[in-house]
């Protein structure tokens, strides 16, 4: 059974979404990509708070806020920016024995076996959003990941403009700029005007 499985069940199980919903969710995910279950939460199926609570109860996992915690900042060198990065985890807390270590996923056994790994001492997880960890992460690495956050109206318009945009060629695109609000040269304009509705056509067949 695949993760998404498994939490799309969670949710069925507890009434959170219907099999309608779903199927909608992943005809979605289909076209845009990006996991699952952020796309239930961009359709509004469900926030990020609800789905770490959930994840929490069902995995057994302390849920925290990891925006409330101020990380020593020589623990975070213990460990690659890249692997915080790309795991989307932080280590919150060091004791003799053990690393506590926030985590937005409890059910990705690979994640967690790779952290187990790096560190020098036994791991506890505790588990916040996958969206709060990320803010952590640019607070302390100063980077910019998961800096917007679209519904997939939003994700596909934008993806429609930028394809629209790259159907121009230089020369007529900067044709259109110069002419959209001034009509001294007509034909130059309506070429332009045809170039756009050209694009447009292409890009909805492509979408279809």
């Amino acid at each position: 059974m695949t993760r998404e499985k498994k939490i799309t069940d969670m949710l069925l199980d507890a009434g959170i979404i219907t099999k309608e919903e779903l199927a909608a969710a992943e005809e979605e995910q289909k076209i845009w990509g990006g996991k699952l279950e952020h796309t239930m939460i961009q359709l509004g199926y469900f926030d990020h708070e609800f789905l770490a609570d959930l994840k929490s109860e069902q995995f057994h996992v302390p849920r925290i806020s990891i925006l409330n915690k101020e990380i020593n900042e020589k623990l975070l060198t213990r460990f690659q920016k890249n692997l915080i990065i790309q795991y989307i985890f932080l280590p919150v807390e060091e004791t003799e024995t053990q690393i506590i270590i926030c985590i937005a996923e409890p059910d990705n056994t690979a994640a967690l076996e790779m952290i187990q790994k790096i560190s020098d001492k036994k791991v506890t997880f505790v588990l916040d959003t996958e969206k709060n960890i990320t803010k952590a992460i640019n607070h302390y690495f100063h980077t910019e990941l998961g800096a917007k956050e679209c519904t997939p109206r939003e994700i596909r318009e934008e993806k429609i403009f930028e394809k629209t945009l790259r159907s121009f060629d230089r020369a007529t695109f900067d044709i259109f700029q110069q002419n959209v609000f001034e009509h001294e040269n007509n034909i130059l304009l309506l070429n332009a005007i045809f170039s756009l509705e050209n694009a447009l056509k292409n890009i909805s067949r492509d979408n279809k």
